[in-house]
């Protein structure tokens, strides 16, 4: 069965190996970027049977309008 939740802690490292063999990118960098970049109150996860099958990161940025930021 399939549903969706807020990442958490335990997911980190299938998120991470999931990450490394859908984009082909190297240990270093998904670990970078997990660390670095990622809060987990920000990344969706589907589970199917209680593991996560896709994760949605959902990073805050801003966008730039005659000078003003406006977070999005």
């Amino acid at each position: 069965m399939r549903r969706f939740d807020i990442a958490d802690s335990s997911m980190v490292e299938e998120l991470i190996e999931m990450t490394k063999t859908n984009f082909g990118e190297t240990d270093g960098s998904v670990r970078f970027f997990f660390d670095k970049k990622v809060d987990l109150n920000n990344c969706l996860v589907c589970l199917e049977d209680g593991k996560p099958v896709s994760q949605l990161h959902m990073l805050p940025i801003g966008l730039r309008n005659k000078g003003t930021v406006i977070p999005a």
